[in-house]
């Protein structure tokens, strides 16, 4: 008879605990959604918006609206039928001129509305352009070619503006991120080669761990508590080194010559980098007559053109962005300005 009493008991203190600890993380999660946004599930729009892709590990499904939500905004999103957020394009061209952007969240507009994106300002003012936005966020600069290789060549564009991040120098050599698998680069006799294609979908672990992620406050809370406490190396390397470097110069090869092989003016725009990154870019770009701008004048003596606890570009850095990407193309390069 005790046996069973102690056996009941136990069983009851193991249901008081987990109601205990569920209720604890339930009100953790109140108080951090109240009053520490720096812990806000980490981009939504991965999980709104993006789908399996065995080429590139993740495209944009089609023909989705959602409202994009963060403590610091919130923006419509259309995707169209074509996977980008963009108006509608035909491959058949018009009598327009056209330039297809490559990039990331940058290129993608994280954080703000289609409508004042560096992309929509540039064709304000290039009336005679038709701009499409094939950036999407997450993508480094091997998704980049690739997108281009097998979809962006169809739209058949006059130039190509492709914007690289200091991330991308690392992420292009990385099979995994985002807890999404992906295509990377690697060298094999001083040429570049893609693996992992086809790309495997997401283990059950791998959406499980992106759905916390992208949903609770707690997630991100408890990991950062507990890798400031054990000390939780990064698998991810900090920095890029030789082969980094050598990779992403010889992805930026294959798309000029691709760019070259369609009649498309290629013009690479560097996010803003440290001044020695950004030094070997350019003297890299000057070797191989690749058109390089380097947005980290541009956004000298400025400020307030970021997103506060983000770091992507605002309405106001969208602004400066296309601006300098219409200034630098009226003065370099020789696609019809009107």
């Amino acid at each position: 008879m005790s046996n069973r009493f102690s056996k009941r008991n136990s069983i009851t203190l193991f249901i008081v605990n987990i109601l205990a600890c569920t209720l604890i993380i339930i009100l953790l999660e109140i108080i951090l959604r109240l009053f520490f946004t720096q812990f806000a599930p980490a981009r939504q729009e991965r999980g709104t918006f993006w789908q399996f892709d065995s080429l590139l590990g993740w495209s944009q499904i089609p023909n989705v609206k959602a409202k994009f939500n963060h403590p610091e905004f919130s923006v419509d999103v259309r995707i169209n039928s074509k996977g980008l957020r963009d108006d509608e394009y035909s491959y058949v061209r018009s009598d327009k001129n056209r330039a297809l952007i490559l990039g990331d969240s940058f290129a993608w507009g994280f954080g703000v509305d289609e409508k004042h994106r560096f992309s929509e300002l540039l064709d304000s003012k290039l009336p005679n352009w038709e701009i499409i936005n094939a950036g999407i966020s997450g993508y480094s600069t091997v998704q980049q070619l690739l997108y281009f290789q097998n979809e962006g060549y169809k739209y058949e564009p006059d130039m190509v503006i492709l914007l690289l991040f200091e991330n991308d120098l690392v992420e292009n050599t990385l099979e995994t991120i985002y807890w999404h698998n992906k295509p990377y680069a690697v060298l094999e006799k001083e040429k570049v080669v893609i693996e992992n294609l086809p790309v495997l979908m997401q283990s059950v672990y791998q959406k499980f761990r992106a759905f916390l992620k992208a949903n609770f406050y707690t997630t991100t809370f408890l990991f950062n508590a507990i890798n400031s406490i054990i000390g939780v190396p990064s698998k991810y390397p900090s920095d890029a080194d030789e082969k980094n470097y050598a990779i992403t110069e010889g992805l930026l090869k294959i798309i000029k010559e691709e760019c070259e092989e369609n009649n498309s003016e290629f013009l690479l725009v560097s996010i803003p980098l440290p001044e020695d990154k950004n030094n070997r870019l350019a003297n890299f770009c000057k070797e191989q007559d690749i058109y390089y701008l380097s947005l980290s004048k541009t956004f000298e003596n400025k400020s307030n053109y970021l997103i506060k606890s983000d770091g992507h570009w605002n309405a106001y850095g969208h602004k400066i962005v296309s601006e300098a990407i219409h200034d630098y193309k009226k003065s370099n390069l020789t696609s019809d300005e009107n």
